[in-house]
């Protein structure tokens, strides 16, 4: 792989705020707080980073989305619409920028055991059901989500564009 630079890589790795409410529970503040997190912060990386981008001619924008962009689960309304919103701002991003060799991606997994996983999901009675519905029978783990975050992020990856990739186990195929 080609070894790249500072302003040929942005990951949209800026953390995750998770408001684990229904949407009737679900406040003003939680809700600006997931969106400003997951979706305001990774468009203002991206939109300082790209006129660089743009002058090289060459960059990677790797988002951190989540399963939940495209898959609707209980009481996850202000992440599930960050995450989502998040995939469309890599494919406008798509759109704009991959004239100028920019490629953005979005990598989106199920549930990875950090520890905001751990907080969401380690209770073994609400982490049950999750698991039946991935055909590994486990969560992901955080080195299996950077081993995709590094392929998309290297040349081997440059025909790639605009893509929201799940990495989940099997679970969007079942």
């Amino acid at each position: 792989f080609k070894q790249k630079t500072a302003y040929e890589i942005s990951l949209g790795l800026v953390g995750s705020e998770m408001c684990i409410r229904d949407s009737l529970s679900t406040d003003i503040e939680d809700w600006e707080k997931v969106q400003a997190t997951n979706l305001r912060a990774p468009f203002m990386i991206a939109k300082n980073l790209a006129p660089k981008m743009i002058e090289q001619r060459s960059g990677k924008i790797v988002n951190i989305s989540s399963l939940a962009s495209e898959y609707a689960l209980e009481n996850h309304i202000a992440y599930s619409v960050s995450k989502s919103g998040l995939n469309m701002m890599t494919k406008a991003m798509t759109a704009e920028w991959t004239r100028y060799n920019i490629q953005v991606n979005s990598v989106c997994p199920t549930v990875v055991m950090t520890s905001m996983g751990e907080l969401a999901w380690g209770d073994p009675e609400k982490s049950a059901p999750m698991l039946a519905k991935i055909p590994l029978g486990r969560f992901g783990q955080p080195s299996e989500i950077a081993d995709l975050v590094l392929f998309l992020s290297s040349n081997a990856s440059d025909f790639i564009c605009g893509q929201s990739i799940f990495i989940d186990g099997g679970f969007s195929v079942m």
